[in-house]
């Protein structure tokens, strides 16, 4: 699946979508070179279906679960599009996780 680690600092604040700071895949098949690396460690994780716009709607709704519990923040979120447009032209049917790495 196609993912993406998300510049929310950088990001526009009229757009409804963040900022892309890095593009990967996921794939179990993939054994050859890779370019990029998640850390290892816990990551606090939502899935929503729907619409790639609502991330921007649940991340403030992450920062506040990771303030109120005493977590703090490692690195940047990371938005995982389980299905998106490239299985399916049906938003309803798109599955998006964001991680956010925390300790």
């Amino acid at each position: 699946c196609d993912c993406y680690t998300l510049d929310i600092d950088g990001s526009n604040p009229d757009s409804r979508y963040f900022r892309t700071k890095n593009v990967f895949f996921m794939s179990n098949g993939i054994a050859t070179y890779s370019n990029y690396n998640l850390e290892r460690g816990e990551y606090l994780s939502l899935s929503y279906q729907g619409n790639l716009k609502n991330t921007k709607k649940y991340m403030p709704k992450i920062f506040e679960f990771v303030k109120n519990n005493g977590l703090t923040i490692k690195g940047d979120p990371i938005e995982i599009c389980r299905i998106d447009n490239y299985e399916t032209l049906n938003e309803n049917e798109f599955v998006i996780e964001i991680q956010v790495a925390v300790e």
